[in-house]
């Protein structure tokens, strides 16, 4: 009922790798587990992870990621957490190139008494690199879930752009969802955006999809899917 892992990926200059990296628990039996993923993109070199958790509550998740992108390299996640227990998400990189690139597209969905904590940094050094971080989520019952993002705009990344973002769901009024967004920035000529948001269903959403022949949970359910 133990997992400790470490997986190292290595791209190499002009490579293009894609990975799919899936945690399953398949009965109620009580798991720890604690991963570290490190991820060097050499130069010219493009990653792509696919990482999903789907996993029960009564999990205790410690996962790690740890990333450095070269010049005109690129890392894309695509983060998908179903069932997470109680999990301890980090993930920390560095833009070290120019023209380099960072994006990750997560999504979740938070039930019961599960709790999630994400951490996200990433620090850009090279001139007209790139970091994107947009999050999905949604939560019920008495989940919690806090999110903290940080794109740190580094001297010498003169021309680059970051972006971040989480949207989260709220189906019901038990939940707590906390999010904070940071911007950090001691360059000249960089463009830096956040934006956080939390809201529940929005009833006259519910409404059209019932006047199409939909029930009130199968209309929820569309939306939740969306």
């Amino acid at each position: 009922n133990t997992l400790l892992d470490n997986i190292q990926i290595i791209a190499r200059e002009n490579t293009k790798s894609e990975f799919i990296i899936n945690y399953t628990t398949k009965d109620l039996a009580k798991t720890f587990r604690n991963s570290v993923l490190q991820i060097y993109a050499k130069e010219d070199s493009e990653v792509t992870i696919h990482l999903v958790t789907n996993q029960n509550q009564e999990s205790t998740i410690w996962q790690s990621i740890g990333f450095i992108v070269e010049n005109h390299a690129k890392v894309t996640i695509y983060q998908t957490e179903i069932g997470v227990g109680k999990k301890l998400f980090s993930c920390m990189g560095k833009l070290t190139g120019n023209g380099s690139i960072f994006d990750l597209k997560g999504s979740y969905l938070l039930s019961g008494q599960e709790k999630m904590d994400f951490l996200y940094n990433v620090d850009l050094y090279g001139k007209k690199s790139n970091a994107n971080i947009l999050v999905n989520g949604v939560q019920k019952d008495f989940s919690k879930k806090n999110f903290k993002g940080t794109l740190d705009f580094k001297r010498g990344s003169k021309g680059s752009k970051g972006s971040e973002g989480e949207y989260v769901t709220l189906l019901n009024k038990t939940v707590i969802s906390k999010s904070l967004p940071i911007l950090l920035c001691t360059e000249e000529d960089v463009v830096g955006e956040h934006a956080s948001s939390a809201g529940q269903i929005d009833k006259n959403i519910i409404f059209y999809i019932m006047s199409r022949g939909l029930s009130f949970d199968e209309a929820k359910s569309l939306v939740v899917k969306s």
